[in-house]
């Protein structure tokens, strides 16, 4: 069953989307199953994923950002 996170960002995601001008980039630090369970299936596959490499939380958490270009 999805988590509420995902009734959150979908609809933010897919506006901002909307009025992102052609040719332009989409950047999110978002955790990895948001990546996974709204951003793929907004966006599709990221054409780039930055890892933080200086931003681990507990439990060997990591972070990235994941790059669009509409």
């Amino acid at each position: 069953f999805p988590s509420h996170d995902i009734y959150f960002y979908k609809p933010i995601f897919k506006k901002t989307w909307k009025y992102l001008s052609d040719e332009g980039y989409y950047i999110l630090n978002v955790p990895i199953d948001i990546y996974h369970d709204v951003c793929i299936e907004i966006f599709g596959e990221a054409i780039d994923i930055i890892p933080m490499s200086n931003r681990k939380r507990k439990n060997n958490y990591e972070e990235f950002i994941y790059v669009w270009k509409k």
